[in-house]
């Protein structure tokens, strides 16, 4: 695990701010943490249905270091949950087992379940990208070389982006729209223009573009 700076443990398990798992695995990843090294327990969805963070290893506040162990307990169904009662039980009956067993399958099922968790939190946080809420500025300016509009150091703040990004799939429609041209000129130079089309004019053709009518 890679991890920068002094970062420390975030509280992903506040009972006033609680962290959903998907939500908790990207904060992790923008920190530099390996979300693959994580090991995640699926405590079941009785315990908490919404998929929130309910115990995590190290407590908030601790440095997160090369060596240190993050441990995520989820609100999350596991494969213990879908199996049959005779897995655990046998097939003649209820069998002794101790009061830990269902920990202990937990524990042993936690590689498959972290796998669909991981996986549930990456599509989730792509998807949220893709429909824009997140305002990743990498992602952006990719979206925006679809149209062929390159963010040069002119475009550095993220407001930027984002305005373009809201506005360019909509260039056919303002692109002859005068007021539409107007505003796009006012947020780029931070005044107002008013534009006046068919205005009555006349013009001298130049002697060198003039052709005779007729014979």
């Amino acid at each position: 695990m890679i991890y920068f700076g002094e970062d420390k443990m975030p509280d992903l398990c506040n009972r006033s701010y609680p962290f959903h798992y998907a939500t908790a695995l990207n904060l992790l990843e923008k920190m530099g943490v390996d979300i693959g090294r994580i090991n995640i327990l699926a405590v079941g969805e009785y315990e908490n249905y919404k998929g929130e963070i309910l115990g995590q290893k190290p407590a908030p506040g601790m440095p997160l270091k090369s060596d240190v162990s993050i441990e995520l307990k989820v609100g999350y169904p596991s494969a213990v949950d879908q199996l049959p009662f005779q897995f655990f039980y046998g097939l003649g009956g209820k069998a002794h087992r101790s009061a830990d067993w269902e920990w202990q399958s937990r524990r042993f099922m936690a590689p498959y379940d972290a796998a669909v968790i991981r996986h549930k939190a990456a599509a989730r946080y792509q998807s949220l990208r893709f429909s824009f809420g997140i305002t990743d500025k990498d992602h952006l300016t990719r979206y925006l070389d679809l149209f062929d509009f390159a963010l040069g150091h002119d475009f550095q703040d993220l407001g930027d982006v984002v305005f373009w990004t809201g506005i360019m799939p909509s260039f056919h429609d303002w692109s002859g729209n005068a007021a539409g041209v107007a505003k796009v000129l006012q947020f780029l130079f931070g005044y107002r223009f008013r534009i006046i089309e068919s205005a009555e004019s006349r013009y001298e053709i130049p002697d060198d573009i003039r052709k005779a009518l007729g014979f």
